[in-house]
């Protein structure tokens, strides 16, 4: 929760850029009691998702396959079900996947889900319930603002969203490479179960 807002700034930035390009408009406002609908509804579903994908899964297949293996798994999986959505591309799906490490590399660097959590969950709110805007071609809740989006969908998401925005995809994986960087420094890198009984071998 505590790092929700870092990756609501980076959200707001990415849309910032581009109302700057004139595509992002502000029809109206609707009452606060929508932002506080959408809190809670993005926070309940983004925690579901990464106890699932992080908490589980993820953990799951590390524990054999290694941390390098267990990221490109993860993600695949994560991005194929975002495929269930009416909206979803084959695009799409590539630019969840590699976003995707943003998320699993908070996971590396805590060993918690708390974390991935709030990145998740910041960013689900600040892009549907604030701003208004597509989220992985889900249908949208009632958010605080009414907008109006237009341009090309290299650099609005389209339908999908800003995680199909070339900005947007471009400032998460960034984000996700520095904190592996972190995560490796921090010695949270883990190898597969065969390398493991190799060295356990050798230190017999």
């Amino acid at each position: 929760m505590k790092r929700a807002d870092k990756c609501a700034a980076i959200l707001t930035f990415a849309a910032l850029f581009i109302f700057y390009k004139g595509t992002f408009h502000i029809v109206s406002t609707n009452p606060g009691d929508y932002l506080i609908h959408a809190f809670f509804i993005f926070g309940l579903l983004a925690f579901v998702e990464e106890l699932i994908f992080r908490g589980i899964v993820y953990r799951l297949i590390e524990e054999q396959l290694g941390t390098w293996i267990s990221i490109v798994i993860v993600a695949i999986i994560f991005s194929t079900v975002h495929l269930v959505h009416e909206e979803a591309t084959f695009i799409s799906t590539i630019a969840i996947a590699l976003q995707d490490l943003i998320l699993t590399g908070s996971f590396i660097l805590t060993r918690r889900v708390w974390l991935c959590w709030g990145i998740h969950w910041g960013w689900n709110f600040t892009q549907d319930g604030v701003l208004g805007m597509p989220n992985s071609g889900v249908e949208q809740l009632p958010s605080w603002l009414n907008t109006e989006i237009s341009g090309p969908t290299w650099l609005t998401g389209g339908t999908i969203g800003i995680e199909l925005s070339v900005l947007g995809v471009l400032l998460n994986v960034i984000a996700g490479i520095i904190i592996i960087k972190i995560a490796i420094n921090h010695g949270q890198i883990l190898s597969p179960i065969w390398q493991q009984r190799n060295r356990d071998n050798v230190n017999v």
